[in-house]
């Protein structure tokens, strides 16, 4: 009689520790859809605030730059990451457009005739 009620409480054991397990991945899931809800959300709606005020921006280098981010420094560095490396491109682009303006400077002042 002892070993049947060992074994009752045994399967009782078992079964309160996987419905406990069970609670804990629903929880754990829960909470990674949530925080993807999150990501997505401020992704769609901070992106375009952030990005969009007349700043022409390969998508390529957002998404490198939010991936970057992401890896160095997780859910902040997808934001960080994404305009740090916009305002680089943006401030090479400028780089970029101010030498070649030097440049053209510098031809037409060549051709110019001198006394």
């Amino acid at each position: 009689m002892e070993n049947v009620v060992n074994r009752e409480e045994d399967r009782d054991f078992v079964r309160r520790a996987v419905e406990a397990a069970i609670r804990i991945a629903l929880i754990a899931a829960l909470a990674w859809w949530c925080l993807a809800i999150v990501v997505s959300a401020s992704d769609a709606f901070l992106k375009p605030l952030f990005l969009g005020r007349g700043m022409v921006i390969p998508m390529p280098v957002i998404l490198l730059g939010a991936i970057g981010g992401m890896v160095l420094s997780g859910i902040v560095g997808l934001f960080i990451g994404a305009v740090v490396l916009a305002l680089g491109y943006q401030l090479m682009m400028a780089w970029m457009k101010d030498g070649s303006a030097d440049a053209s400077a510098t031809a037409d002042w060549a051709s110019l005739p001198h006394e």
